[in-house]
């Protein structure tokens, strides 16, 4: 037992014994590299570079590109942009593709060939319809347009409202039809008229003669020949010939044609380089509108600062309101334009609805008494006056036009 230990000793007493010694070697080889023959560093490794063509001054689109617009500059490889150009001879006399700023890299993607054709620059409107769809401007009003609140990025409803007729499906004419008697070629009895030949009947007004028309003609016609329709009078049991005391009425019909559509913009979009005065302003005072007035500094100014503020305009309010829509909806939207439709804007809310479209039904005037329970009034032996042939819409203030200021 005694032995087995003593053994374990020395085991654990020679273990250490060579770790001591190692650790001496250790420090008596870096000695020697310290006080011999130095150790050689690892070489710090040199960045590589190359010169790019770059722009000393700014180049606008479309412009020719030549030596003195361009200069070197000396980078780092892994920070060269892709297809960049080490050699004047290779840019000049090329054609910049976008307006190009000072200090600016020359790529491939930046110029075009002398000969390649610049693509068109679009409109920034563009950017914002979604493909598929397409931009529509029809015309509105203070009352069709909500009041102005729309605006870009609004969701509204297209309420359309018609007027419809019957039609003479040949004629494609209003009905009622004029009717007319018709001669036709021979001999014949005629009311006499300016220029007519033949023996007169003094005693009917009738000419006896023969026609020698190689087509029937037409003896009556106008407003008084209006084709009506035989009733039975229930009281007297005799038929009558009726005819329409006025020409046909219209029926008017309102839907909701186009839903949850998107606005690109109100009014006139502006263009680059179009001043205020096109057709942003107006020279008379519209309906509501304020006349401005000249401040204090501007009477101070003379005759000339006088004869400039009488002539100052006010705004025009929006006539068109530009939607986004599918090409079918704009083609849609152009028939009801050109057919005398008038169309009204409904303004959608801007929080996110689960029912974007909404099953809507026409509204007739037979809609209107059945929906809403509005009875067909009743015949009385009383009435309002003055008499009312038609509804007037009551006076505005703000539609009344003011006066427009002189100088």
């Amino acid at each position: 037992m005694r032995r087995g230990r003593i053994f374990i000793l020395l085991g654990v007493l020679l273990i250490v014994l060579l770790a001591a010694v190692a650790l001496v070697m250790s420090r008596l080889s870096g000695n020697k590299s310290v006080s011999g023959t130095p150790a050689e560093s690892a070489p710090t490794p040199v960045p590589q570079t190359q010169e790019v063509v770059v722009l000393s001054q700014p180049v606008a689109r479309g412009d020719k590109i030549d030596e003195n617009h361009l200069s070197t500059q000396t980078i780092p490889i892994e920070l060269i942009p892709p297809n960049s150009f080490e050699k004047f001879e290779d840019v000049v006399g090329r054609r910049a593709r976008f307006d190009l700023a000072a200090g600016q890299y020359l790529t491939e993607n930046l110029i075009l060939d002398p000969d390649e054709i610049l693509p068109l620059k679009g409109s920034d409107w563009a950017l914002a319809i979604e493909p598929g769809k397409v931009a529509f401007s029809i015309p509105i009003s203070r009352l069709a347009a909500v009041s102005y609140a729309p605006q870009a990025g609004d969701h509204v409803d297209v309420i359309v409202t018609l007027l419809m007729v019957d039609l003479d499906t040949d004629f494609q004419t209003l009905l009622p039809n004029q009717t007319a008697g018709v001669v036709s070629p021979g001999n014949v009895e005629f009311q006499a008229q300016a220029g007519a030949a033949g023996e007169v009947d003094n005693s009917t007004g009738l000419i006896k003669g023969e026609t020698a028309n190689l087509a029937a003609q037409v003896v009556g016609g106008g407003k008084s020949s209006l084709l009506g329709r035989t009733e039975i009078d229930p009281v007297l049991g005799q038929p009558f010939y009726v005819l329409p005391s006025e020409s046909q009425r219209p029926r008017i019909v309102s839907q909701a044609v186009l839903q949850n559509v998107t606005v690109l913009g109100v009014g006139t979009f502006e263009r680059e380089g179009a001043t205020q005065s096109q057709g942003q302003v107006a020279t008379t005072t519209e309906p509501g509108a304020e006349p401005q007035q000249p401040s204090s500094g501007e009477q101070q100014g003379g005759e000339a600062t006088g004869q400039q503020t009488a002539s100052q305009s006010v705004t025009r309010p929006p006539d068109v309101i530009t939607l986004i829509v599918s090409p079918q909806d704009a083609i849609t939207l152009n028939f009801l334009m050109y057919s005398g439709a008038e169309m009204t804007l409904a303004l959608r809310s801007a929080q996110p609805d689960n029912n974007e479209i909404v099953p809507t039904q026409p509204v007739t005037l037979q809609y209107l008494m059945d929906t809403y329970n509005i009875p067909m009034p009743a015949k009385l032996p009383y009435g309002v006056e003055p008499r009312i042939d038609e509804l007037q819409a009551p006076e505005l203030p703000n539609d009344i036009p003011l006066p427009t200021p002189t100088q």
